[in-house]
């Protein structure tokens, strides 16, 4: 159907394509008229790829050009990729469907008649009935009439005891108004004992009020062995009260191991947080041995294997035939590694000596899955030495 051949105030039958492809999220689209003419009023309505499994309806909010602004995926339906030359339709929808109704009922021709310009009179009376509107232009069915202020004169105070009355004044009645009353007077204070009585006031009840009450005293200060007592004041009890007692003085620490515990002759008040030194660690010892002539380099095969956490604390080297021209120098490791970094703290069984004790232990601690091994590092020239013990001794942590 060729452009222009329907009447202005009805919506026109309007078909195109796609010129170019349009991608599912796509929010313009270029589009070729074939016939009819896009409405100039945004909103409306396409129907793109009608009568394919790739139908999708979107809205319209502006178009320059055959470049169109839309929304994806409108009235149920999905945003899905189209082809171009993929057919573009106008959509009726029921907005459009009411718009066209109003405008049916406007003259056609006229730019839609004259414009009314009459306005609503005021009605200032108070009680002033409505009527109907005589203009000759279109009716005005969202007019408001104008109503009478409420007044500004106040209403009479009442007093105590009054009964109510129907108002019969010709102003509208005010039904969200409220009358001033005396004020409240202040209670007497009330004294310890003091019995409840009906109140003689002439004024409005105080169903709220509290009487005034003395201040509770400071409580008297108690000593270390005071005994309770009630008290003989003439004030109210105090049931939440608390006394002041002494601070507790420092608890003497004791660093020593086998420090033993004795009762505390201290005046202040007893201790029951404090604690006691604690008693010496347990010695133990493991002892890898070699027997026969000693000879140097030996790496110690043999592994031992702590079930807990262990602090070496010496290691003692012993021979039974002394070693003659040189020493007999032994060595621990803690996982292949030397526990002495400084050397020359190994135990040292010097030529005709039988025996050293090393207590400069450089690495002692060990942990439970860690291992010792013992090495021989060096033998006496002449005579090497037989017959080797060496002993660390450690204490379980």
């Amino acid at each position: 159907m060729p452009t222009g051949t329907r009447e202005a105030p009805f919506l026109q039958v309007v078909v195109g394509r796609l010129a170019a492809d349009l991608s599912s999220g796509g929010l313009s689209a270029t589009v070729v008229t074939l016939d009819g003419a896009w409405p100039a009023e945004y909103p409306f309505f396409v129907i793109v790829g009608e009568s394919t499994i790739r139908a999708e309806i979107l809205k319209v909010t502006n178009i320059v050009g055959s470049t169109f602004t839309v929304e994806r995926g409108q009235l149920g339906t999905s945003g899905v990729a189209h082809p171009a030359n993929e057919s573009v339709s106008l959509a009726v929808s029921r907005g459009d469907v009411a718009r066209l109704l109003a405008r049916l009922e406007q003259p056609l021709g006229g730019g839609g008649g004259p414009s009314p310009s009459s306005t609503v009179v005021t009605e200032l009376d108070y009680a002033q009935g409505s009527s109907p509107g005589v203009s000759a232009l279109y009716s005005k069915g969202d007019h408001t009439h104008g109503s009478p202020s409420l007044t500004s004169s106040a209403p009479a105070a009442s007093a105590v005891a009054d009964t109510s009355a129907v108002g019969v004044a010709t102003t509208p009645a005010k039904a969200d108004h409220r009358h001033a009353r005396e004020a409240f007077g202040s209670p007497g204070s009330s004294a310890p004992a003091d019995v409840a009585a009906d109140g003689v006031a002439t004024t409005s009840a105080k169903a709220d009020h509290r009487h005034g009450r003395e201040n509770f005293g400071s409580p008297g200060a108690s000593g270390v062995g005071d005994t309770g007592n009630d008290g003989a004041a003439t004030t109210l009890a105090k049931a939440d009260h608390r006394h002041q007692r002494e601070a507790f003085g420092a608890v003497v620490a004791e660093t020593a191991y086998g420090q033993a515990s004795a009762n505390g002759s201290a005046a202040t008040v007893p201790h029951s947080d404090h604690t006691h030194g604690s008693p010496p660690k347990q010695r133990q010892e493991i002892t890898f041995t070699r027997q026969g002539v000693l000879s140097a380099p030996i790496v110690g095969a043999l592994r031992w294997y702590p079930s807990v956490a262990i602090t070496i604390i010496a290691v003692r080297a012993s021979v039974g035939t002394a070693p003659v021209g040189g020493s007999v120098i032994p060595d621990v490791n803690k996982n292949g590694t030397t526990i002495f970094t400084t050397q020359s703290n190994r135990p040292t069984i010097a030529a005709g000596t039988f025996t050293d004790l090393a207590d400069a232990i450089n690495v002692a601690a060990v942990g439970s899955g860690e291992f010792l091994t013992c090495d021989i590092d060096a033998v006496g020239p002449t005579t090497p030495g037989s017959d080797l013990s060496v002993t660390v001794s450690y204490t379980v942590d």
